[in-house]
C-alpha cells in the first residue's frame, strides 16, 4: 500500500497499526461519501446563502400604535380607532371604541409574516374565530371586511428606510417620513427618504438629495452621485439646480468638462428665471384685481356671479363689455 500511494499516513497513523490505520481512513472516506449523498452540496450553498440573507436582511415593520378608519361624509369624516402592540412577530390589536376599557378591547391577536397577519379575532359577543389581516404597506391595514386602518401618526421609528423602498411605502408616507426627518435633522435618514421621494417625481426631493451628496450632508460626499439627481431636478424646471448643473459641466464635477453645455444650462436657468417672474407677477394681478373687486364691486355682482366669473367675464374677448345680468339672468 504504502508503494502505491506513496504516503507514510497509508502505512501507520502515530504509532497505529496498519490494519487500524486503513479501517480509519476507509471510515473516514465513507462518512464523506454518505454527508454527500445525504446533504448535496448545492442545498449547503442554498443554506449558506439564505443565512447570509436572514443575517442581512432589513428589520421588521413596527406596527405599535394608533391606526384610524376614516368613515361617513368626506368633508366631515368621522373616526374609529385601534391600537396596535407589538413584540418580535407577535401582534395584539385593542379595539379603543366607545364603551371600551381605557386602553381598549382585545379584538385580536395574531403572528405578522410577509404581508399577512394571521392569527385570532375576539369581536363582542361572539365566540373568537380565526382571522387574517393583510399589510398593503406599512401605514395600510385591510381587515377581514376589508376595511382600511390607516396608521394615525407616522415617525421615522415605524419601517426602516432604505433607497429601493424595499416595504413599498406610499407616496404619502414618504412624503410625511421626509418631512419629520427635514423637523428632526435627522440627516442620513433624510436623504434616504428623499432619494424615494424623487424616485416617484418629487422634484424638490431630487434636488434635496443632489444638494446632500454634493456638499457631504449626512451621506458621504460624491459628485459623480450628486450630478445625476441635479441634473433630473434642473430637466424639470428648477432653476437652482439648472445653475448648478452649470457650474458643475464648467468645473468637470461629476461629469466631464463641457462648456456648451454650461451656457446650455445657464440659458435654461434665466429661462425658468423669467417664467417664475411672469407668474409671480400674474399672482399678484389677479390678487389685485379681486382686492379691488371685493371693495368696488364687480361686473356681474348684482345677478349673483361670483369675482372668479366676473374675472373669467372680462378677460374673455367675447363677453368682455356685455352685461352678464341682461335678461334678468341669474348665475
Amino acid at each position: 500500500m504504502n508503494a502505491r500511494c506513496g504516503h507514510p499516513i497509508f502505512t501507520r497513523l502515530h504509532g497505529v497499526s496498519l490494519r487500524t490505520s486503513a479501517l480509519l481512513i476507509l471510515c473516514f472516506a465513507g462518512g464523506i461519501a454518505a454527508f454527500a449523498q445525504s446533504t448535496p452540496f448545492t442545498d449547503l450553498l442554498d443554506r449558506a446563502e439564505q443565512s447570509q440573507r436572514d443575517a442581512s436582511a432589513p428589520p421588521s415593520i413596527n406596527f405599535e400604535g394608533e391606526w384610524r378608519y376614516d368613515y361617513g361624509n368626506p368633508y366631515d369624516p368621522k373616526h374609529a380607532y385601534i391600537r396596535l402592540e407589538q413584540q418580535d412577530s407577535k401582534i395584539k390589536i385593542f379595539d379603543l371604541g366607545p364603551g371600551n376599557p381605557p386602553g381598549g378591547r382585545l379584538a385580536f391577536l395574531g403572528t405578522y409574516s410577509g404581508n399577512l397577519i394571521d392569527g385570532t379575532g375576539y369581536p363582542p359577543n361572539r365566540p373568537p374565530a380565526s382571522s387574517t389581516m393583510r399589510v398593503q404597506d406599512p401605514d395600510t391595514l385591510i381587515m377581514p371586511n376589508h376595511i382600511a386602518y390607516h396608521r394615525n401618526i407616522l415617525t421615522l421609528k415605524d419601517v426602516p428606510c432604505d433607497e429601493q423602498n424595499s416595504f413599498h411605502v406610499n407616496d404619502d408616507g414618504v412624503k410625511r417620513r421626509l418631512e419629520a426627518a427635514i423637523r428632526e435633522k435627522a440627516y442620513p435618514q433624510m436623504f434616504c427618504w428623499a432619494v424615494i421621494a424623487g424616485n416617484k417625481d418629487d422634484n424638490d426631493a431630487r434636488y434635496l438629495a443632489g444638494m446632500m451628496l454634493y456638499k457631504g450632508i449626512g451621506v458621504a460626499q460624491s459628485y459623480d452621485r450628486a450630478f445625476p439627481f441635479i441634473r433630473a431636478a434642473a430637466i424639470f424646471a428648477n432653476q437652482d439646480a439648472a445653475l448648478l448643473v452649470a457650474d458643475m459641466y464648467d468645473r468637470g464635477q461629476g461629469t466631464p468638462v463641457d462648456p456648451k453645455q454650461a451656457v446650455f444650462w445657464r440659458g435654461r436657468a434665466a429661462t425658468l428665471r423669467h417664467i417664475e417672474i411672469f407668474q409671480e407677477l400674474t399672482r399678484q394681478s389677479a390678487a389685485y384685481q379681486d382686492a379691488m373687486n371685493s371693495i368696488f364691486g364687480w361686473v356681474g355682482e348684482n345677478c349673483g356671479m361670483s369675482i372668479s366669473q366676473s374675472n373669467a367675464w372680462e378677460n374673455n374677448v367675447s363677453t368682455r363689455g356685455k352685461d352678464p345680468c341682461a335678461n334678468g339672468r341669474r348665475w
